[in-house]
């Protein structure tokens, strides 16, 4: 497969004051990157509202949340909001869309059949982008004769989603205008999800080169791999204790130590305990998942994904602080050492 156009985003978390970040996405504007994503998860600031002022200060950088879920947004607000975002930023909004993991728990949503209510979630957010008025019934997500009070500026706005489980992934390939497959940065990990990718495009006559295949990765540039390491291990813990389930299929397994910490009676995943469970994580799982090193090191990681991997067309990154390199250092290291295969 040739690649096309390779494209860069950096995902951010809305924490911290709100002028903070929008200084932050201005930058990461100034610096070349494609597209900006705002995480959704737990009860920061807004991630619709953050969008929203950073159209208003931003004139190229596509923008977007990443991922909100339709178990604690309405699907028919979702499409309001992602096209109210698209409004305001002349056409530049991106909808990042997903089942909620541990943010939907967090806030008491339960999620049964969540691959059908994403999909029917899709379908009732396109016909509302139209102008059309529809009804659901799945999964405890209930529309009726719902219809915007507005005319969207675009109907074929962008969805994604993003997942690491194998019925998402099914259902990106064949619905979605593609995938953002997160916190994975190894081969066998990306073969898993590109033959469940693929599987769902073929039941759909589409192919992988007609989606959106984006690698979500932790970042983190030290000029000592182990600093590096120790800012993101907590997160490559939280991903590991989320895809429990598909480890196997993706490459990995559980480190004893760890599945003995997280077993224990009453463990629940708070910051402190990711923390915790962080320190326990080797080294070479951390890398498995994550872009950790210095930049040197890290350029080459990518380049050999990217060389295994030719079907991703976008690098996401989501970048850590360490010891010697605040978030905006991070962000630019990456742009100016790391990336590859810009254009000129």
């Amino acid at each position: 497969m040739t690649r096309g156009r390779l494209s860069y985003g950096v995902a951010l978390s809305p924490l911290g004051p709100v002028d903070g970040l929008l200084r932050r996405i201005r930058l990461i504007e100034d610096l070349g990157y494609d597209t900006v994503w705002i995480t959704d998860h737990g009860l920061p600031h807004d991630p619709w509202s953050v969008l929203a002022a950073a159209a208003g200060s931003t004139s190229r950088v596509k923008l977007g949340p990443g991922v909100v879920n339709p178990f604690t947004r309405h699907p028919a607000h979702l499409a309001a909001a992602a096209a109210t975002l698209d409004e305001l930023s002349s056409g530049r909004a991106v909808l990042g869309l997903g089942a909620g993991g541990t943010g939907a728990a967090m806030l008491g949503a339960d999620r049964p059949h969540s691959a059908a209510v994403l999909r029917e979630s899709i379908g009732v957010i396109r016909s509302l982008l139209t102008g059309a008025r529809v009804s659901m019934d799945v999964g405890g997500v209930r529309a009726r004769g719902a219809q915007l009070d507005f005319a969207p500026l675009r109907p074929d706005l962008p969805i994604i989603i993003g997942t690491r489980g194998p019925r998402t992934l099914e259902l990106a390939g064949e619905v979605a205008d593609g995938v953002i497959f997160g916190n994975v940065a190894s081969v066998e990990g990306w073969r898993y999800c590109l033959g469940h990718l693929e599987r769902g495009a073929g039941r759909a006559g589409r192919r992988l080169e007609d989606l959106t295949v984006a690698a979500w990765l932790y970042c983190s540039l030290a000029g000592r791999e182990a600093t590096a390491v120790s800012a993101v291990a907590h997160m490559v813990a939280a991903t590991l204790l989320t895809s429990r389930p598909s480890l196997a299929q993706l490459g990995l397994d559980l480190p004893a130590a760890i599945a003995a910490t997280v077993d224990e009676p009453g463990f629940q995943p708070t910051t402190a305990n990711l923390h915790r469970v962080g320190g326990l994580v080797p080294p070479a799982t951390v890398h498995r998942l994550a872009l950790a090193g210095t930049p040197e090191v890290c350029r080459q990681q990518l380049i050999d994904l990217l060389a295994e991997v030719p079907q991703i067309s976008n690098v996401v990154i989501v970048p850590f602080p360490s010891e010697d390199r605040t978030v905006e250092e991070v962000v630019g290291s990456f742009i100016d050492e790391v990336a590859v295969g810009r254009p000129g």
